[in-house]
């Protein structure tokens, strides 16, 4: 049973990993935006 590599590298739902995407992005503009307002004071 022979099978791609793309196969075994794709997680169960496809979703979860989209979300972990956009979660991620969301939580690096927040900390940057905290950053920012830090360097401010």
């Amino acid at each position: 049973m022979r099978s791609p590599p793309a196969h075994a590298w794709r997680p169960a739902a496809p979703g979860s990993a989209a979300l972990a995407i956009a979660t991620g992005s969301r939580v690096a503009t927040r900390r940057a935006r905290l950053r920012r307002a830090c360097d401010r004071h």
